[in-house]
């Protein structure tokens, strides 16, 4: 696949202080892009010639209701594209600061992920079953193809979001970050099963098609945890841990059933850290970071514990010298599976390496 792209892009931004609550910013943007691509082989782009236009225009507000105690945040930005015309994405927070020690916050926002040219326009060979194989019991080879519709729209993939937190100060040594959300995704990019034809060229074959469509829906439900704790003053520990829990809708076909699968075991349900950073004498520092990542069903992929290590010793004012270890606890492991395009599965290696910084 080659590609060629000339891309125009002008931004304008202007900051008005209207009176002593209010700081309003606005902006304007047009983006112009022209690509000439080819390709061969598994993935195909049709044209071999486009161009795309985006012209945005934002507004953001951050107003003071009560001072020290409450602000309200309201703004949005309004995107016209090439691909599914106007999208408007608003949000608005609100900030609740009853003392100096604690903040109560809220958000709700809505943003959107337009279909790229690969969406709307091009066709992927994902794989080919024998004859008689397992899913394919004809005398015939099958191809797998993810492709598009002519003439079917591709519409943008939304989401509506929600969300709450809590930050505290209990004293200069301890702070606490709570935050919880509830995502809805109404219009997610799903596969549909097409239909079976039969190809003569080169050789006899059978092509069974899937076409991407927006008729899938689905919720993200979590929360995160973070603290951070200075039990010694050259000492500092911070802990995180974090949970998510996907669903889609039962209710809409095998086809993107399967999909929603795909995408709902493809992320692990739970993170969790541990950071230490001691500041040893003459300029030293000792950084470890624990990590544990729990298990992702797709790909059959094990969850896994992991340590980072740094030493680092400042020689001089402007001369620092660190040596660093990370994946320390093992020699190698999966993080993630390749959703779309079949590719080696690769393992993330122990890494050793020394630095240098010297500023000047």
């Amino acid at each position: 696949m080659n590609e060629r792209r000339n891309t125009v892009d002008l931004d304008f931004q202007h900051r008005l202080q209207l009176g002593p609550n209010h700081d309003f910013i606005w902006g304007l943007n047009y983006r112009e892009s022209r690509d000439e691509v080819s390709t061969s082989g598994l993935v195909l782009l049709f044209p071999d010639r486009e161009t795309f236009r985006l012209v945005s225009a934002f507004v953001h507000d951050d107003m003071t209701l009560v001072r020290e105690k409450l602000r309200l945040i309201v703004g949005t930005k309004f995107e016209h594209n090439s691909f599914t015309g106007s999208e408007p994405q608003p949000n608005v927070r609100l900030l609740w600061t009853p003392d100096a020690s604690h903040t109560v916050w809220a958000a709700a926002s809505r943003a959107v992920r337009t279909p790229s040219r690969a969406d709307r326009e091009s066709i992927l060979e994902e794989s080919v079953m024998p004859p008689f194989s397992t899913g394919n019991p004809t005398p015939l080879p099958v191809l797998v193809e993810s492709t598009f519709q002519p003439g079917v729209k591709r519409l943008s993939e939304k989401l509506n979001a929600l969300e709450v937190g809590y930050k505290a100060q209990f004293d200069p040594r301890l702070a606490l970050d709570l935050a919880a959300f509830s995502n809805r995704y109404p219009s997610l990019r799903g596969l549909v099963t097409g239909p079976l034809t039969v190809q003569l060229s080169p050789a006899p074959h059978l092509v069974q098609q899937f076409y991407l469509d927006n008729g899938l829906s689905g919720t993200t439900n979590g929360f995160e945890a973070s603290l951070d704790w200075r039990p010694l003053a050259r000492w500092r520990l911070q802990a995180g841990y974090s949970r998510v829990h996907v669903n889609f809708d039962p209710s809409t076909d095998l086809g993107r059933n399967t999909y929603a699968q795909f995408i709902r075991d493809s992320a692990p349900r739970s993170q969790y850290s541990l950071r230490s950073m001691l500041d040893l004498d003459s300029g030293r520092q000792l950084d470890l970071w624990l990590r544990h990542v729990a298990a992702i069903a797709r790909g059959d992929i094990p969850a896994f514990t992991e340590l980072d290590a740094r030493y680092g010793w400042r020689v001089r004012q402007d001369l620092d010298l660190s040596l660093v270890g990370q994946n320390l606890l093992h020699r190698g492991h999966r993080e993630y599976f390749e959703d779309l395009v079949h590719s080696p599965q690769l393992q993330v290696q122990r890494s050793i390496y020394v630095q240098a910084r010297w500023r000047f």
